[in-house]
């Protein structure tokens, strides 16, 4: 039973083995100047930052594999058929011969995706705008790399090794290599699935107040041509099926912080996909009947809300808040501030005949207390790098709702603006001489709209009385003359109201449209026509087209940069700037090729030498430093050592348990077998007989530098900062640059 399972577990293992060696034998060895194969296996880093890696070997366009990101190292390997590459492809794996797939040798800007890179030396350009770092081409010409674009690094790749060693005049075969490196797992990968993934994120804000039913054009008032905006747009959208599920939207109402309020900002459904849903909430939407008091409204309260993570905005969305509303915004806090009404010692309000820090006033206020730059701030957050700024960014577009300007019938007895400025025995005083030209029509006039603004059971008059009423104004009764200044100052008041409310909101939409000059949202001064409402409709609609166009080219790739489309739309634009802000990570500047040293013609340094390695190769070096301190501290006397076999032996099964993998003998230096070029450190520079015929004293200090060595793989393990992260589909995963004094 026992001799079954161990012919049994030769046969499994003789399996592996195979398998193992069949993986091996699709690495290739690099060559030296004369072509003969070396010890050194051939290796590839990625040099673009659109480089991509695909099962298989299709050129079909569609075959578009993972991103890769730069400086990504694998192992090149065979075709199965014994092919080093093929004519539009190479085939890479890991250390032990393993297929991780294919990359294309040129990406989509025709640039070379690869290069071979058998050394792992680069050349690190030092920052210093007095130190130029020359690299000489093949043609005869020369470069001069100075400046470095923001976030990016500039790297030297040595290519092969030099003809000559000459210490610091070495002349070192490169490529130069601009590109992006990242300290966060995959980023650029990361980048190009997020932009796939990209949500288009819409806030609606709308009053919900008086004011914005309180005036009607044509049949249509400012409440229902914003629930007919809001109607369109997400009914727009949901005709295309990608970008109904795309595409979210949420929507807050608010009021003022009166005593008849019903609330004074609340969010009627969070962010949703679900257009249908969306379009019965707003269907169900029932206009407010209070008394509203004051003009503004609190309208920084609703965007506020809007603002909030409640609302359930996404990481990865262009996200825009439109505002839509019929009034200006409180701007002040409860009982103070000047406004045109109101000075700043809070004197009687003009209107109310009560000043705003009277407990029973019925002026509103501004109840989140932010004021506009404030909130404006709040939805432009400055953390963060240029893609996070983009993704957080909330864009503000505003739509100003019209409201009907009272027109009097002409010959009106008096000026209407004129006469709300002045006290009222003034104002009698100013229109009795113009009351004898008074007609039954303008009777007629201020009591209709007087009706408008009543709350309570409205004034009816027959003709005979609208008559008797005119004629009596005509010979200027003072009971009747009170009576139709007073309805007249009433109208007229809301009238200039409007006027007055209308300049301050301008201002105030405008401000918030621009958001701090980051991005131009939409803007619309709707005026009180039905013509005027479908028209703004229709270019919001029109603006609404466009940024879908963009944002499927998008979320597709195929827009690279704002260059691709018109920038002429507050939405797209949004969409650019994280476009622009993914693209810049995932641009790179042409490599070359070339020669280049150390220092420059005056012995400065313009360059460092340092060496990439990866997070398991230091690993790997610590667990053989540790193990070979703990097999051999216990045989310091050189009697304990003679036996160069069973060293050897031991040796081979740290070498085995470390992974490294090759076969070596008696004479095999440990640098040439435990670890890859160039990871050779100076305490491995030795033979098992090396070992074996130390003295005490030389063993007890070799023990010694194997323990410092641990010490600093496990610094170089610990130091996250110093690590950067690759593809996980990369030969090496993490890595990061060392001198090579730094090395254990």
């Amino acid at each position: 039973m026992k001799m079954r399972n161990l012919l049994a577990g030769t046969a499994t293992f003789c399996l592996f083995a195979s398998a193992v060696w069949a993986g091996k034998d699709l690495l290739i060895k690099a060559k030296d100047k004369k072509g003969n194969p070396t010890a050194l296996l051939e290796k590839v880093v990625v040099t673009s930052s659109l480089a991509s890696i695909c099962t298989k070997p299709d050129d079909n366009e569609k075959n578009i594999g993972d991103s890769i990101e730069p400086y990504s190292i694998f192992f090149k390997l065979k075709t199965d058929e014994g092919q080093e590459d093929l004519p539009n492809w190479i085939r890479v794996g890991d250390g032990e011969g393993k297929p991780l797939g294919w990359i294309r040798k040129k990406d989509q800007n025709d640039r070379n995706t690869l290069s071979s890179w058998n050394t792992r030396y680069v050349l690190e350009p030092v920052q210093d705008p007095n130190r130029k770092f020359i690299v000489s081409g093949k043609d005869g010409g020369k470069a001069t790399l100075q400046s470095i674009p923001e976030g990016r690094r500039r790297l030297a790749l040595v290519t092969t090794p030099p003809e000559k060693e000459q210490g610091e005049d070495t002349k070192y075969p490169v490529m130069v290599y601009t590109g992006k490196i990242s300290n966060q797992k995959g980023a650029l990968q990361m980048e190009r699935k997020e932009l796939v993934d990209l949500k288009l994120e819409i806030v609606f804000v709308i009053e919900n107040t008086p004011g914005m039913v309180m005036y009607e054009s044509e049949n249509m008032n400012a409440w229902e041509s914003a629930k007919n905006l809001i109607r369109d747009t997400v009914g727009q959208l949901a005709q295309d099926p990608e970008i109904k599920k795309a595409v979210r939207y949420g929507l807050v109402e608010y009021q003022d912080d009166v005593k008849d309020k019903n609330f004074i900002a609340e969010k009627r459904f969070a962010l949703t996909n679900d257009s249908d849903a969306v379009i019965a909430s707003i269907n169900k939407l029932k206009s407010a009947d209070i008394n509203s008091g004051d003009w503004p409204e609190d309208g920084l309260a609703g965007i506020n809300l809007a603002l909030d993570k409640s609302m359930g905005w996404s990481e990865n969305s262009s996200k825009h808040i439109i505002f839509i509303s019929a009034s200006s915004v409180q701007i002040h806090p409860k009982g103070r501030g000047s406004d045109q009404f109101n000075n700043l010692e809070g004197q009687t309000d003009r209107l109310f005949l009560s000043p705003r820090n009277n407990p029973d006033s019925v002026c509103g206020w501004n109840t989140c207390k932010l004021s506009i730059e404030q909130i404006i701030n709040k939805a432009r957050p400055q953390e963060g790098g240029a893609v996070e700024k983009a993704r957080n960014a909330i864009t503000f577009h505003c739509i100003l709702a019209g409201r009907n300007s009272i027109t009097p019938p002409s010959g009106y007895p008096f000026n209407p603006f004129l006469l709300y400025q002045l006290p009222k025995d003034d104002a009698i005083q100013t229109v009795i001489g113009k009351l004898k030209s008074a007609t039954k029509s303008h009777f007629q006039f201020a009591i209709e709209e007087y009706n408008k603004l009543r709350r309570e059971e409205k004034i009816t008059f027959s003709n005979t009385e609208y008559e008797t009423l005119t004629e009596k104004l005509t010979a200027l009764d003072s009971d009747v003359i009170k009576f139709f200044i007073k309805v007249s100052r009433s109208i007229f008041t809301r009238e200039l109201l409007n006027k007055l409310d209308r300049e301050r909101a301008i201002p105030q939409f405008t401000q918030l449209a621009k958001n701090n000059g980051d991005i131009q949202g939409i803007l619309e001064i709707m005026e009180p026509s039905l013509g005027s409402i479908n028209k703004t409709r229709e270019k919001l609609k029109k603006t609404l087209a466009e940024a879908f166009n963009a944002f499927v080219l998008a979320r597709s790739g195929r827009i690279k940069s704002s260059g691709d489309l018109n920038q002429n739309n507050a939405i797209t634009n949004s969409i650019y700037l994280i476009v622009d802000a993914a693209g810049k990570l995932i641009k790179d500047q042409d490599s070359f090729d070339g020669i280049s040293t150390t220092r420059d013609s005056e012995g400065r340094e313009v360059a460092i030498k340092r060496v990439l390695v990866s997070e398991s190769e230091i690993r790997r070096l610590q667990s053989t430093f540790d193990k070979l301190h703990n097999t051999f501290k216990n045989k310091t006397k050189t009697a304990d050592r003679q036996d160069v076999k069973a060293i050897l032996d031991e040796l081979k099964q740290i070498v085995a348990e470390t992974g490294a993998g090759q076969k070596f003998d008696a004479e095999t230096n440990l640098n040439d077998v435990i670890t890859d070029l160039p990871l050779r450190s100076p305490v491995l520079k030795m033979t098992s007989k090396d070992i074996a015929a130390m003295t005490s004293d030389a063993f007890t200090n070799w023990l010694e530098k194997l323990d410092i060595a641990t010490t600093r793989c496990k610094d170089l393990l610990e130091s996250q900062k110093d690590w950067s992260y690759l593809s996980d589909k990369a030969a090496y995963e993490k890595f990061t640059f060392l001198k090579l004094n730094e090395l254990p």
